[in-house]
């Protein structure tokens, strides 16, 4: 598994280390004030343990993980992996309307052929593959699918199987309080309901080591793991199509690759679709990833263009008083097309108190 190498502090860095030209956007005290909040924030922000945050990661609050595992369960809303508002801005989504549609046209043709097609959405860090992802996702309910959506975090001392852990989490509600034995009764209960064959109640004990419960009361179960877990994401779809949403492939450990690779096999004449989201350098750890799988897409996200990290920028920037026009333009040309960078830069703009709020909605310059 590939280790982190950026945090918030590092994108924060590398955002003020590009905006070194201010002349026009504040005065020379004005400037001086917001550089010294700023390298305040820096320090707090390298205090913070790396897995809270990812630069596909614009959260302002981790979202709920299940204990010891490298994945958010947010079982309330699986299909949210980067949010979409900013201090309670709106953070449009722009400049990938045609990778979209391209995308939605892939996830009809797995539901017309009945078969499992896999898509990966590749792009360096901060480009928009979990925004992209989320946004597919948000029309997945216009569609039969069983949506399953798990995000890896940046933890490289994750488990193994850490995939299945997050998945169990999510299917049974489970959350890092609740007693062992508690869990792994719900465990047992969600898999009766829907496994489907008679060895429901030995799968629950095979699912629910794999996801690090000991279930130490039971026997040691002769049923093969992986194609144990196959069956039952065929139970829990039901007579509807799949959909399992992973994103950051890059951290996620080799057992929890292993176990897709597999499911590419053993679901291919499941209606249905894996859409899973990487870095580059992810094909450098795996350079076999699926590469026996019938139905196989890789989708390039490059950076925006200029007129999309506009719009961005000005969205975010329009329910600020006195905000100089040449502000975005100057934050547009510093991000070079890439909008993690911008959300990051503007992020912290609001966090050190350059930006406060006044009424309905509204901010003005704190300085």
């Amino acid at each position: 598994m590939l280790h982190p190498i950026d945090t918030r502090a590092d994108r924060l860095k590398l955002a003020l280390g590009e905006v070194t030209d201010h002349r026009g956007l504040f005065s020379d005290d004005a400037y001086s004030e917001i550089m010294q909040a700023l390298a305040g924030k820096l320090t707090l922000l390298d205090s913070q343990p790396v897995e809270a945050v990812s630069r596909d990661e614009t959260a302002e609050m981790p979202l709920v993980a299940a204990a010891d595992a490298d994945f958010s369960t947010d079982f309330e809303d699986e299909s949210r992996f980067t949010p979409d508002q900013l201090s309670g801005i709106e953070l449009p989504f722009v400049g990938r309307r045609l990778e979209l549609n391209y995308l939605m046209r892939l996830w009809n043709d797995a539901l017309n052929e009945q078969s499992l097609h896999v898509i990966t959405l590749v792009g360096e860090a901060g480009v928009g593959k979990s925004r992209m992802l989320q946004e597919a996702l948000a029309q997945a309910s216009d569609r039969a699918f069983r949506v399953l959506a798990v995000r890896a975090r940046g933890d490289h001392s994750a488990p193994a199987y850490s995939l299945v852990r997050s998945l169990v989490a999510a299917v049974c509600e489970m959350t890092d309080t609740m007693p062992i034995s508690a869990a792994e009764e719900r465990i047992l209960r969600s898999v009766r309901q829907t496994y489907p064959a008679r060895s429901a109640d030995a799968a629950s004990v095979v699912i629910g080591r794999l996801a690090g419960y000991p279930f130490a009361d039971q026997p040691a179960i002769d049923l093969p793991p992986l194609e144990t877990v196959a069956l039952w994401l065929r139970g829990l779809a039901g007579g509807r199509a799949l959909l399992l949403a992973v994103d950051n492939l890059h951290w996620l450990d080799a057992a929890s690759l292993d176990l897709l690779d597999y499911l590419a096999v053993a679901l291919v004449n499941k209606g249905g679709l894996v859409v899973a989201t990487a870095r580059p350098e992810f094909r450098q750890l795996r350079p076999e990833f699926l590469a026996t799988c019938a139905c196989y897409t890789e989708m390039s996200l490059g950076r925006l263009n200029k007129e999309a990290i506009r719009q961005l920028i000005a969205a975010v920037l329009k329910p600020i008083e006195g905000m100089h026009e040449s502000f975005a333009e100057h934050i547009s040309t510093r991000a070079a097309g890439n909008p993690g960078v911008a959300v990051d830069f503007l992020r912290s703009l609001f966090e050190t108190g350059v930006f406060l709020p006044v009424d309905h909605g509204r901010w003005r310059t704190g300085l």
